[in-house]
């Protein structure tokens, strides 16, 4: 394994308090092997990245898959105390994050659980999803632009509930982006461990904590310049990550989002943005909708003070200028209603699939209602857009996306659509019915055979 640059210290992300980071040669595998079997975890494979912490896929107690991750402390001659006492900050950050996040605060943060704490190791586990979002980007069916508007919003929504818990994420990228297969967006992997602070001048450091993606081919670099220092100067003496500097990689994903996963900068274009010699600008013209591109150059702007906070981007607080107009079109007012109404999906009461059925059967005049009242005075000025199949209305709706306005493609095609899904949600409807019905008949019947066989 690699080693950490010599002399490197790790910052807090929620404080001043400066502490080395441990590295080891040992493989992700024979730390799982160390655990006792009681923990019940099962060796699957060695996930990508990971110098600093190492990860693997592995089966819990025979039965449904969780990442496992591995914090190995150093391999020195620290006596037992010593390296406790480097790595009491570690714990005291996990625990202050986990103690204010939990699913009905933050439908949209998953935060590491911390299971075992051995001589050799800290080990943390959370739970498996399909996707991160860079897997995403390469698996059919492809983001429509309708989701990667989606996408985008539940993203700074998570930036939102870490922010107004106090807590900056501190590395933001696709792989720290979860997605379940219904297109809910998770975001993860807090790197308090990781320093605030980079020297420019010295790329080992960056490469050690921030570069270990290795299968692509570009390796991005989200994080924001002013984290970059040159040594001569010395690194600020305030360490606390700032809300700034998570909506600057909030904007690398957004343009990768909507590049298709192409990338904005690397991480020699990033120090010479730094130095105001390279400009993202050529990349960004490639995203068809204008206000998607000035959303992001918001949002990577080379100065942190004129970057908005993720309440404003969001539209849930007020802001002036044209950006206003910008952030109305890129999302949609209803957005905010239909995240409320989908994260209810995420209680453990709907963890079978028929449950969901029947809640979004219940809830599905109320999303119509949501989504095409505006169609509805579409309609009402007597615009025909009942006639035709969904193809030709989308194909037609092409200049207008361009122009940046989704509301404006959204709601003609669902409202032409809305008789037809209605009578597809009756059918769903009475299935649901058929299969409770049956269920309980089923169980009506055992009962029965068991009164009779005792």
């Amino acid at each position: 394994g690699a080693s950490p640059p010599a002399g490197d210290t790790t910052v807090s992300a929620m404080g001043n308090r400066a502490y080395t980071t441990g590295s080891s040669s040992t493989e992700v595998h024979e730390y799982v092997r160390a655990l006792s079997p009681k923990f019940g975890f099962q060796y699957l494979e060695r996930l990508s990245g990971g110098r600093v912490v190492k990860s693997c896929l592995c089966r819990y107690k025979r039965q449904g898959k969780v990442i496992l991750m591995v914090y190995p402390k150093q391999e020195t001659n620290a006596t037992e105390g010593q390296e406790e006492s480097r790595i009491a900050p570690i714990l005291r950050e996990l625990e202050e994050i986990n103690r204010k996040i939990n699913l009905l605060t933050h439908p949209g943060v998953i935060s590491n659980k911390l299971i075992h704490n051995s001589k050799q190791a800290l080990y943390f586990a959370r739970q498996y999803f399909a996707f991160n979002l860079y897997d995403r980007f390469h698996h059919r069916p492809f983001f429509s632009a309708t989701d990667k508007h989606w996408v985008a919003y539940q993203l700074l929504q998570a930036t939102l509930q870490l922010h107004n818990s106090g807590i900056c994420h501190g590395g933001i990228k696709c792989e720290n982006i979860l997605v379940t297969t219904w297109n809910w967006l998770f975001l993860t992997d807090m790197s308090f461990f990781k320093p605030t602070y980079l020297p420019a001048d010295n790329p080992s450091t960056y490469n050690y904590y921030f570069d270990a993606e290795k299968q692509r081919t570009t390796q991005p670099c989200y994080l924001a310049p002013e984290r970059f220092y040159d040594s001569k100067e010395g690194a600020p003496l305030d360490a606390n990550l700032t809300p700034a500097m998570d909506l600057f990689s909030v904007g690398c994903c957004l343009a990768e989002i909507f590049l298709d996963g192409n990338v904005i900068f690397d991480y020699s274009q990033m120090l010479r943005y730094r130095q105001d010699d390279y400009s993202p600008l050529d990349s960004l013209k490639k995203i068809q909708n204008p206000n998607v591109r000035r959303l992001i150059q918001s949002m990577v702007q080379l100065d942190p003070s004129k970057r908005l906070t993720a309440e404003q981007y969001l539209g849930e607080k007020p802001v002036d200028g044209p950006i206003k107009d910008v952030i109305d079109s890129v999302f949609p007012s209803y957005f905010k209603d239909l995240y409320d109404l989908l994260k209810m999906l995420l209680d453990p009461s709907f963890a079978e699939p028929d449950r969901k059925i029947k809640y979004l059967h219940d809830k599905m005049q109320t999303i119509f209602n949501l989504i095409s009242g505006k169609a509805n005075n579409h309609q009402k000025k007597g615009t025909n857009v009942s006639e035709g199949n969904l193809d030709q209305k989308l194909a037609s709706s092409a200049s207008v996306a361009a122009e940046g306005n989704l509301d404006d493609v959204l709601y003609p095609v669902v409202s032409s659509t809305i008789e037809s899904l209605e009578s597809f949600v009756a059918i769903i409807g009475r299935s649901v019915e058929q299969a409770e019905q049956s269920h309980d008949s089923e169980n009506h019947a055992l009962a029965k055979g068991n009164k009779g066989g005792g």
